[in-house]
């Protein structure tokens, strides 16, 4: 069975499409004909890596194109604040906390991803990438890691 995500979209735009083409006066998806729009509820997503430099400079994108609240995770609470501070200070609103996070440490994976919509992993290390999925499954939320590797991937095979 297919799930379809839109996590991080403001709405979803729902187009009549038939063959492949756009098609107004076609009656589809249970009586849809014309062009809906859906607005979503904003998502908390927990960027793992948040202050680095993946995680800031996609932490930024999120907070320009969405209304997602973000977690910035790392094994520094300290580096996590900091940058959750700045970002809010150029950002409207106060979406953006710090927190502190060890991957090799489920029980801190488990604390962090209460509340959390998804998980964005932006660190490069490998070692921890099979235990960050599991704790992510366990806990039902959406797992993204946005540092792709071969490695990364034999793990999580």
């Amino acid at each position: 069975m297919q799930r379809f995500y839109c996590l991080l979209f403001k709405e979803v735009t729902i187009y009549p499409i038939y063959n492949g083409f756009y098609q107004p006066d076609r009656l589809i998806l249970r009586g849809i004909d014309r062009v809906l729009r859906i607005p979503m509820a904003p998502k908390h997503i927990l960027i793992l890596g948040g202050y680095g430099s993946t995680g800031l400079p996609l932490a930024r994108l999120i907070l320009t194109e969405t209304d997602a609240s973000l977690t910035l995770a790392g094994r520094s609470l300290e580096k996590a604040r900091r940058a959750a501070a700045m970002l809010n200070a150029s950002y409207v609103g106060e979406r953006v906390c710090g927190a502190s996070a060890d991957a090799s440490d489920p029980l801190s994976l488990r604390a962090v991803f209460h509340g959390v919509d998804m998980v964005v992993v932006a660190s490069s290390t490998a070692a921890y990438a099979g235990q960050v999925a599991r704790a992510a499954i366990e806990a039902g939320i959406d797992y993204l890691d946005v540092q792709f590797s071969t490695e990364k991937l034999q793990v999580l095979q």
